[in-house]
């Protein structure tokens, strides 16, 4: 059994040794040839960063006589959500229009913001100054002087 045993380790060892002397196998270039290496990976183009929105807001009107009705107009780029602010409040489309009637007197400021993958952009205020008719004015101090006797 001894001798069955080392008749398998050194048949085992000559031909390990003449794997590797041929390349392992099989496994190696029998013909010599140099393989190519693989053609080079192009850089590619670094990401763009997403443009930032921008916005503008209108009105037909800087003047407005109470119970008169105005028109405020808007419309942004690269943006995905405007939102108003200031005498008007809400969640509006990036773009658009909203017809509003004037009550009471004073300035009014109106602005919008929209938001988009570069940021978000806020327009210029738009400023409407409300005011009354003569018509009114003169209701309003005969109102005022009839009150005025009590």
């Amino acid at each position: 059994m001894k001798r069955t045993k080392l008749m398998v380790m050194v048949a085992a060892a000559a031909c390990s040794l003449l794997l590797a002397g041929c390349g392992g196998g099989g496994s190696g270039n029998a013909a010599g040839v140099t393989p190519e290496p693989p053609p080079p990976v192009a850089n590619p183009e670094p990401p763009t960063a997403p443009a930032a929105p921008t916005v503008s807001l209108e009105t037909d009107s800087a003047t407005v006589t109470s119970g008169d009705s105005f028109t405020l107009s808007w419309s942004s780029t690269d943006a995905t959500s405007c939102e108003a602010s200031g005498s008007w409040t809400g969640t509006l489309d990036a773009t658009g229009s909203l017809t509003q009637q004037a009550y009471g007197l004073g300035e009014r400021s109106f602005s919008i913001t929209c938001s988009g993958d570069g940021g978000e952009a806020t327009s210029s205020p738009v400023v409407i100054q409300f005011e009354i008719s003569p018509a009114q004015q003169a209701s309003a101090a005969a109102v005022s002087a009839a009150f005025s006797i009590f």
